[in-house]
């Protein structure tokens, strides 16, 4: 929650355009009223400075029938078939965000194909992906695999990509990003964890990592 909030109030103080969370934004399908409530403010926070927001549901969280959230209407979720958001920037420029939704707990589905290309398209393409990089090691569960080939053949300016919980930058040159967890859970993830502040324009996106940790866990 406090680590939420510090994204929150950093996005308000940055002026962003829009978030994206790129799914498990909760731990399981049952989820608690107060955490709904919670997002609730805090949708509403970013709203009132339209600021939009969009999300993908994972493996923890997918779209079951019992996802009754009402979010405020800055808020836009993916569903389970890839779809895409067009978005204006308060400096004027068009993005697109392509994306889409776990329907089930443990979805093995590769939608890379379904994603269109940017060809053809002026503007920011940015891809929603949650999943698991084909090379990555130490994963249990390998939903949605993928390779950097078949995200590099959309020509998208920049992936966002969800499922693991440790930050790991896949490719510089087509900006592919997992920004890990905003909080760690116990001491097998330690160091530093937040999210990742993306800015540039159609030219070049560059993405910083920016903490914001309620507890960190280290080993002394």
């Amino acid at each position: 929650y406090e680590s939420f909030k510090n994204i929150v109030d950093l996005a308000l103080k940055q002026e962003v355009d829009f978030i994206i969370i790129a799914g498990d934004l909760f731990d399981s399908e049952n989820r608690t009223l107060r955490a709904e409530v919670f997002l609730n403010e805090q949708f509403e926070r970013l709203r009132k400075e339209q600021i939009f927001v969009y999300i993908c549901h994972g493996n923890h969280d997918p779209l079951t029938s019992k996802i009754t959230s009402q979010w405020p209407n800055n808020v836009s979720v993916f569903s389970n078939q890839v779809e895409t958001y067009q978005a204006i920037t308060k400096s004027g420029e068009t993005i697109y965000i392509h994306g889409f939704s776990y329907q089930n707990d443990a979805s093995y589905e590769n939608k890379i194909d379904a994603y269109p290309s940017s060809q053809g398209q002026k503007g920011i393409h940015i891809g929603v992906l949650h999943g698991t990089y084909s090379q990555a090691s130490g994963v249990k569960q390998r939903y949605t695999e993928f390779n950097i080939e078949d995200l590099n053949s959309k020509l998208y300016h920049y992936w966002a990509l969800g499922h693991i919980h440790e930050r790991a930058m896949i490719s510089e040159l087509s900006q592919v990003h997992y920004p890990g967890n905003i909080q760690a859970r116990h001491f097998k993830e330690k160091g530093e964890k937040g999210y990742l502040f993306v800015e540039g324009d159609e030219s070049k996106l560059q993405a910083s990592f920016k903490p914001t940790q309620y507890i960190r866990f280290e080993k002394a």
